[in-house]
């Protein structure tokens, strides 16, 4: 599945903004934080783990507690989504999901 594939799916944009706004969130944060839609949140994240757009790490305090954090495409993806969302991003001509496609 590539990135593209990913951000269309349900939730998946939301998590990838969340976790940018907020590096380093653990694991029960990020559960806590997002009530609704829980096991679908979870396994988007997990997706954007596996293709490299969060990184998944042990805290340094306390190894057994996970944390997320964006890498650097992950951080540039949601500046791009963030900037759609705002209206930053002219979508007049274009649909969202082909503005996302060519930005990407």
């Amino acid at each position: 599945m590539d990135i593209w594939e990913i951000l269309q799916q349900k939730h998946t944009a939301v998590v990838l903004i969340y976790i940018f706004q907020n590096p380093n969130v653990t694991q029960t944060k990020f559960m806590e934080e997002n009530m609704e839609g829980q096991r679908s949140k979870y396994q988007r994240l997990k997706m954007l783990v596996d293709k490299g757009l969060v990184i998944e790490e042990n805290n340094p305090i306390r190894w057994n507690v996970l944390q997320y954090r964006t890498t650097n495409e992950g951080e540039r993806i949601a500046k791009l989504l963030m900037k759609i969302e705002s209206g930053e991003e002219d979508a007049e001509n274009y649909p969202t999901s082909e503005k996302i496609r060519n930005m990407i």
